[in-house]
């Protein structure tokens, strides 16, 4: 026959071990949580700052475009004008 006293330690010290693991498994959850919202919140923010990198990027090659384009076409009046004896638009 068992000893009732030893099967209440043992259902107690099994009860106190499905506790704490049920304790940590919900901490272990809350901080995974935690990870995803800030994981979230990082790649947002990169997105952010990747998209005003392009956008600055973009803007500034259209102005050295634009500056070289007029450079050019400036370049050419001249040497026209130059050939034909007068200026043209």
């Amino acid at each position: 026959m068992l000893d009732p006293v030893a099967v209440e330690r043992a259902e107690k010290s099994l009860d106190e071990f499905i506790n704490s693991r049920s304790k940590a498994k919900e901490k272990a959850n809350a901080e995974e949580d935690l990870w995803r919202i800030s994981e979230r919140r990082h790649l947002s923010k990169l997105r952010r700052e990747n998209a005003a990198a392009w956008r600055s990027y973009h803007l500034s090659q259209a102005e050295r475009l634009e500056r070289t384009a007029a450079e050019l076409a400036a370049s050419h009046r001249q040497r026209a004008a130059e050939l034909g004896g007068g200026a043209m638009t």
